[in-house]
């Protein structure tokens, strides 16, 4: 794997960055790098991680930063940076959530290809960077459910509840983004009105509902609610016992939703 890297230069790896084929080789050759060496190959400057991020630290201004900063926003690179979020040492890692991530972190949260990377820095943040990165982006809980970014909003939950930070703050937003009604809430949520009408063949509903993963995402939220208790667990289980029988039978044969009942 070095013969392939060490005679490449910095420019013609992050060439093929943003390359819909030679990406994910790029991404299999970094897990392979941190696998077999360790976080400690990073400061190895033949390594493929230092080319692609030859600056220690990349701070703003950098041409690390400019190359990670491009590469945000890009469908295809974007993966390569939750590569390197993922496997970046510490120091490095903080660095570049520090200058290049916080900062901008409820814009990346908007985003449907950069909030991905912001899943990924999520995941490792200390309970202080965390609670901050909380209260920021409950500030924009209402744009994130009505762009269906929930899949940031669960990686927050369930961060939060293993860095036993406080998520008062957080319920409040999902509560004033989903609506103060119980019933209201949870169909907004779980999209129980999404599939038609009852007069919907059964067989109908189904093939609409494979077609429309932005449901499974928020049953999964609803889910990981249910698994923090506490507040955000009363959001979902209030909803549930405000719902009449055929609301019930609704939620019990709906593809995504049925999850949350189980």
């Amino acid at each position: 794997m070095k013969s392939m890297v060490v005679n490449l230069d910095a420019a013609s790896i992050r060439a093929l960055a943003s390359h819909p084929v030679a990406n994910p080789l790029l991404q299999l050759l970094l897990d392979l790098e941190f696998g077999r060496s360790g976080k400690s190959k990073a400061k190895d400057a033949n390594s493929l991680f230092r080319k692609l991020l030859p600056d220690d630290p990349p701070e703003e201004g950098t041409d690390s930063a400019s190359f990670f900063n491009a590469m945000l926003y890009d469908p295809v690179g974007s993966r390569l940076c939750e590569v390197l979020i993922t496997n970046s040492p510490g120091k490095t890692f903080k660095v570049l959530y520090q200058t290049l991530i916080s900062e901008k972190l409820q814009s990346l949260a908007k985003s449907e290809t950069a909030s991905y990377v912001l899943i990924k820095a999520l995941e490792r943040l200390n309970k202080e960077d965390l609670e901050q990165a909380m209260h920021k982006l409950c500030s924009q809980m209402e744009l994130l459910v009505e762009r269906s970014r929930t899949s940031v909003v669960k990686c927050l939950v369930e961060r939060c509840e293993v860095r036993a930070v406080n998520i008062g703050p957080l319920a409040i937003a999902l509560k004033e983004a989903y609506g103060q009604n119980p019933t209201e809430r949870l169909h907004k949520m779980l999209k129980m009105g999404t599939s038609g009408s009852e007069s919907m063949s059964e067989d109908r509903r189904k093939q609409i509902d494979g077609y429309n993963p932005s449901k499974a995402h928020t049953s999964l939220l609803a889910q990981s609610m249910l698994d923090s208790p506490g507040t955000l667990q009363d959001l979902i289980i209030d909803g549930i016992l405000s719902l009449d029988t055929t609301s019930l039978r609704r939620l019990a044969k709906d593809r995504s939703a049925t999850h949350v009942f189980q």
